[in-house]
């Protein structure tokens, strides 16, 4: 949802979910931006910024009113970054209220590589031996019988700027 399209209605996976959906208020792009907020904390912290314990309404009640704890193993530019995701008001979000790319968490990234698809990830895991083909198994299918999208890529426009 970009510019000032707006949705309403309960859409998402509970602990993911902006407060304003919660609440069943009409929402816009800041709902993606709080969920962003949300993965960041969890990869960086190894469990969610609200408590999933309790009743999906016990868990919504936390979410909208609550705030999260932030362990000191956080670097204070991560720290900021996920508080700015996880402003309770949308309009004061990161991403809607300021361009996320200029926030100094960034500041190393080449954006210009990220959006030619030129960037390596930093960091590449080696799977175990012998892990690929007990996890991943392929279906055996006839090529001519699936259907292929032949050059299929989406860009965000926004990111074209």
């Amino acid at each position: 949802m970009y510019g000032e399209k707006t949705r309403c209605g309960y859409y998402g996976t509970p602990g993911y979910t902006a407060p304003q959906v919660l609440s069943e208020e009409d929402y816009d792009a800041g709902a993606d931006w709080w969920s962003f907020g949300v993965i960041l904390y969890e990869m960086a912290t190894g469990k969610l910024p609200f408590s999933p314990k309790g009743t999906l309404e016990q868990q919504a009640e936390t979410i909208i009113n609550g705030e999260p704890e932030y362990p000191d193993s956080l670097s204070a530019t991560l720290r900021d970054l996920i508080e700015q995701l996880l402003k309770k008001e949308a309009d004061q979000r990161l991403g809607v209220n300021g361009n996320i790319r200029h926030h100094p968490f960034f500041s190393t990234l080449k954006w210009k590589r990220v959006k030619k698809r030129k960037l390596e990830s930093p960091i590449i895991p080696k799977p175990a031996k012998g892990l690929i083909k007990k996890v991943i198994s392929f279906p055996k299918e006839n090529p001519s019988e699936t259907r292929m999208l032949k050059r299929f890529n989406y860009v965000d426009p926004s990111w074209l700027e």
